[in-house]
């Protein structure tokens, strides 16, 4: 095998995964659904973030029924200062509108992390108010729960976890070349 042949699988390869990693990072999964008395809410965050970045929550809502007086809303907590203190951003996502029957409202909102939000979990709790038609009249429903939207990473600690291997494979290679003055 000549050179070519093994430098273009190679680069090939290594495309290949460049490419893949946005993908990757902008992954999202489903964090929390309902469906009942008529509606269908489905909440999508992404696995893991930094603190400092942004994050999209999108929010799909589906009427399966005709609703009145529509009123969800998304509200994101975490820590700051290691718990002592709270950050929350509060998204309106629909406020008292009224829904026909097969209406989706399928939205994005971008949430900025304060850099100075602590690593760990952010979680939400969301309230959902409606009406439903249920004969003889209209019905007031509402559903509330809280639910584990995102995972911050600590990058200070994963940026000494990478000095301290660094340091201790040179530490390693220090030692064998010790030890090969030696002998």
């Amino acid at each position: 095998m000549d050179k070519k042949q093994v430098t273009i699988p190679i680069l090939a390869i290594s495309l290949l995964i460049l490419a893949y990693l946005p993908i990757v990072k902008a992954e999202t999964r489903l964090v929390w659904s309902f469906d009942w008395e008529g509606m269908d809410v489905e909440v999508y965050a992404p696995y893991q973030a930094y603190p400092g970045d942004t994050i999209t929550v999108r929010v799909r809502v589906e009427a399966k029924e005709d609703l009145e007086d529509v009123y969800i809303r998304v509200w994101l907590y975490g820590s700051k200062s290691e718990g002592f203190e709270t950050w929350t951003k509060y998204i309106i996502v629909l406020y008292y509108v009224d829904l026909s029957k097969g209406v989706v409202r399928d939205q994005n909102f971008d949430v900025d992390i304060p850099s100075d939000v602590s690593p760990g979990l952010i979680y939400s709790h969301t309230y959902c108010d409606w009406k439903v038609w249920r004969w003889p009249s209209w019905r007031d429903r509402s559903l509330d729960d809280s639910f584990i939207v995102t995972y911050l990473k600590n990058k200070a600690y994963e940026d000494l976890q990478k000095a301290y291997n660094k340091l201790l494979n040179d530490y390693n290679a220090l030692q064998v070349k010790y030890n090969k003055l030696l002998n």
